[in-house]
């Protein structure tokens, strides 16, 4: 007969097997189980009864898996006779609800740590329980509140949080069996947002560091990088403020700046800010004072008659200090240039005859140095004017007007022309001057520059004044041409004079003149025989020409006949006249003296006069008729036809009056 079924009943860790039915006198009975591994476990051999009321108990550890169990029929020497059929059944390990989570910890960290943005995130973490059941998940809370469940890890990263924040976590251990106790709390406190505005300045020996603090800071971390930005540590650590002096710095060095805030609180992680903007500055020292300040006067313009002056103002440059950015310069203490790149400067706003002191301030970010010695200037006074120059033979005094602030006269003379003028007096106290001994028939020309010294300044001469231009001449040698003729040349059929030729062999061209060309035969009374009693002929455009003049008196011009004149009574007379114009290079301004025109008169009186129609020479000669200095006797006399006046007629005389006088 087939044995009973097993019955299994399972409490706590005790597996119950009972027969479910008589099994008809057999001897004894037991149960058997098999746990999942296939080890086998029997009991021993009881009577069917007590195997159908209260079975046999089994304590066996604990396995995951299909258990069996059967009833076993048992000799009386417990020898296994059979088994019957077997009972699945699971007695896995026994779930119990999991110990609290251990270790927990909460860091503030930045999202995107490599850039300039200040959102911030917590980082959890944990242990395991070492008690309790196993966990399926954790759950995690934040200040007590529940922010993420089923967590299958040891940590969790919040990023539901904002700087300068406080936060508590704690982690719940979760499995079938229910949740375990929270764990200790990991506290985090997120950094502040960055500094602002960082800015460094140069200070009074030292490079000043400021900058605008977070809301919730403690304190700050100030790093340095020199030279440039690319390697920063840290220069102070923990700073209470929002400024620091930097004076472990270098002349002439670049510093870099930034800054980092904490909020520390006790018993929170913290970490510090993200770095504030970059600041920068030049560590300088005031530059030393300049020297060698100098100031000299000048003309704007060298080469021409304005008086506008200007003073050239310049100095050398500090060595000592701290590197110079630019220059102030002043003026009588008053500042009229700032920023001047180089050690020179050009004031224009200068007046003539006036003392200036300059001095020259160094300046550069860190100052302004002390003022350099004073370059010490006084402007030229304007040109003297109006030289005017009086000829006395060969004397010529030289007079002009005197420009306000002069107190002395440098004289130049040139001689012949203008261009080469060489100093004959300097520093004359007065505003005359004669000149003598200079060659005759020779001009020479003047001009006069002024000087306003003053001790302790810097000055020059004045600009030149006006040039004046004098000579003293001798008379001239002139060789004259007359002739007489009749009109038809065979008989006078008219009374008339006909000037023939009338030339200078020598206008004394050591004077610089050009001898007249061209003021021959019918041209000298070409330029316009004179109406009036005495009468001249126009100046010749020429400078120096010779002038030809002819009285009206003795003759009368023809009609339509410039070179044709009608003698008349009275006497007969022509003289030339050699006048100084304005000589050849002379500039418009120039003052020629009137220390010659030369008048040298060709006259002869009386009634009767005889003229030989070929050449006769002016020779300078006192006249045998007249005192007069510079006059010329015209010998005349006959070698082929006597003429003859008589009562306003002329007529021919017959060859047999040749030879009279």
């Amino acid at each position: 007969m087939a044995l009973p079924n097993a019955i299994v009943t399972i409490t706590g860790d005790v597996i119950n097997v009972k027969a479910d039915a008589n099994p008809n006198a057999r001897a004894l009975l037991s149960g058997e189980i098999v746990n999942p591994a296939g080890n086998v476990t029997t009991g021993v051999g009881l009577s069917p009864a007590t195997m159908i009321g209260s079975g046999q108990n089994f304590t066996p550890s604990r396995m995951n898996g299909n258990w069996k169990a059967r009833i076993v029929e048992r000799q009386p020497n417990q020898f296994i006779i059979a088994r019957g059929p077997d009972t699945t059944f699971q007695f896995p390990v026994a779930l119990a609800v999991p110990g609290a989570p251990t270790g927990c910890n909460a860091v503030p960290a930045f999202v995107t740590p490599g850039d300039s943005s200040n959102n911030v995130k917590c980082l959890v973490s944990w242990l395991a329980p070492t008690t309790g059941g196993a966990p399926t998940s954790y759950s995690v809370f934040r200040n007590g509140s529940l922010i993420a469940s089923g967590v299958a890890g040891l940590g969790y990263v919040d990023t539901a949080v904002a700087n300068n924040t406080a936060y508590d976590y704690t982690v719940v251990a979760v499995n079938a069996a229910g949740s375990s106790g929270a764990s200790n709390p990991g506290k985090a406190k997120t950094p502040t947002v960055a500094p602002s505005a960082l800015v460094a300045v140069l200070g009074v020996g030292s490079l000043v560091v400021s900058w605008t603090g977070p809301a919730g800071w403690v304190s700050f971390n100030l790093s340095r990088s020199v030279g440039s930005p690319s390697s920063f540590a840290v220069l102070a650590a923990g700073l209470g403020s929002t400024g620091y002096n930097d004076a472990a710095v270098t002349e002439g060095t670049t510093y870099y700046y930034r800054v980092t805030s904490l909020n520390t609180q006790a018993g929170y992680n913290t970490i510090e800010s993200k770095p504030s903007n970059i600041g920068s500055a030049l560590y300088l020292t005031v530059p030393g004072a300049p020297t060698g300040c100098n100031a000299v006067p000048a003309f704007v313009t060298p080469d021409d008659s304005s008086n506008n002056v200007k003073c050239l103002v310049s100095w050398i440059a500090p060595t000592t200090g701290g590197a110079v950015d630019s220059y102030t310069v002043l003026r009588n203490g008053v500042a009229i240039a700032s920023g001047v790149a180089g050690t020179g400067y050009v004031d224009l706003a200068v007046a003539n005859n006036t003392t200036y002191d300059y001095t020259v301030v160094a300046v550069n970010a860190a100052g302004s140095s002390g003022a350099s010695n004073p370059g010490k200037a006084k402007t030229p006074t304007v040109a003297p004017s109006g030289l005017v120059i009086e000829c006395a033979g060969a004397v010529f005094s030289l007079a002009w007007t005197a420009p306000a602030g002069a107190v002395a006269y440098n004289i130049y003379r040139a001689l012949g022309s203008l261009t080469t003028f060489a100093l004959i007096v300097a520093a004359s106290g007065s505003a005359t001057y004669s000149d003598s001994g200079g060659a005759a028939n020779t001009i020479y020309y003047y001009r006069v520059t002024a000087l306003n010294t003053q001790s302790g300044y810097n000055t020059i001469e004045s600009k030149v004044s006006n040039a004046a231009a004098a000579a003293w001449l001798t008379a001239p040698t002139v060789l004259a041409h007359w002739g007489l003729e009749r009109n038809d040349n065979t008989k006078p059929k008219s009374r008339h004079l006909r000037v023939i030729d009338i030339s200078a062999a020598t206008v004394n061209a050591g004077v610089g003149y050009s001898n007249p060309i061209g003021i021959a035969g019918t041209v000298c009374p070409a330029v316009g025989v004179p109406a009036s009693p005495i009468g001249s002929a126009a100046m010749p455009a020429a400078p120096g020409a010779l002038v030809c003049r002819i009285t009206e008196r003795p003759l009368t011009p023809e009609a339509g006949r410039a070179d044709y004149f009608t003698m008349t009574a009275g006497p007969l007379f022509a003289y030339f006249q050699i006048t100084i114009g304005s000589p050849v290079g002379l500039a418009a301004n120039v003052i020629t003296s009137a220390c010659a025109p030369f008048t040298i008169p060709i006259y002869r009186t009386g009634r009767r006069t005889y003229y030989d129609a070929g050449s006769e020479t002016l020779v300078n000669e006192r006249s045998p008729t007249r005192a007069a200095r510079g006059t010329i006797w015209l010998k005349l006399r006959n070698t082929r036809r006597d003429w003859r006046t008589l009562a306003g007629k002329l007529y021919r005389d017959l060859p047999k009056r040749r030879g009279h006088s």
